[in-house]
């Protein structure tokens, strides 16, 4: 497992998220296209953010790589959060270790998928947000933009001004940074596809495992 230094600037931190994928078998890469994207089309490369995540380590390395990225713009968010379930813990780690680095309090928030649910408070969107919130919306990985979409329009239909979207990695693919940003929305991302891709082809193979099957 790559080692975590509490004295790593941001691109070591980047670094080890990207080890980290491949040690853990989270990045797949085939010698043919075998994975269906969401957006319909096949793949040789899949990311497997959920599996990931269910990993507390890897969710820190997340966690502070996110703090950094928005430490500079904390006076211009309230709010963060995104489509559940991906979402909820990206959300979670981030609100989390920008509190604990910072003391600014990021509240969380989850939209529902499925739409309102149909008891309680038939709430769409899950969290303590109020209309004129300024939100930051999170989501896994970047494939269409779709479900990033869907949920800045949902926010946007609660009064919430969405400010920037941020996700773990964009796979620079089927025009999805584009579809976020043709919005006025600023995107930023953790990892890219290609950043992967490079990252396996340094790793000697006794420390990655054998994707090309």
């Amino acid at each position: 497992m790559s080692k975590l230094s509490d004295n790593s600037p941001k691109s070591m931190v980047q670094d080890d998220l990207a080890k980290a994928f491949i040690e853990s078998s989270s990045f797949l890469w085939k010698k043919e296209p075998e994975f269906t994207l969401s957006s319909g089309r096949k793949s040789p490369y899949y990311v497997n953010c959920k599996s990931f995540l269910s990993h507390p380590h890897n969710r820190e390395l997340v966690g502070r790589l996110i703090s950094a990225r928005l430490k500079p713009l904390l006076h211009e968010i309230d709010i963060i959060g995104g489509m559940a379930i991906g979402a909820i813990p990206i959300a979670t780690i981030a609100s989390d270790m920008v509190f604990r680095e910072t003391k600014k309090a990021l509240r969380t928030f989850a939209v529902r998928k499925d739409g309102a649910k149909g008891h309680g408070l038939h709430l769409s969107i899950e969290g303590d947000i109020v209309r004129g919130d300024r939100a930051v919306v999170v989501d896994d990985v970047l494939t269409t933009g779709q479900s990033t979409a869907d949920a800045i329009f949902e926010m946007k239909e609660a009064g919430v001004e969405v400010k920037f979207a941020l996700v773990i990695v964009d796979r620079g693919e089927d025009n999805g940074k584009a579809k976020i940003e043709s919005d006025g929305i600023q995107l930023l991302s953790l990892l890219t596809l290609e950043g992967l891709k490079r990252k396996y082809q340094e790793m000697s193979p006794s420390d990655a495992p054998l994707l090309h099957v």
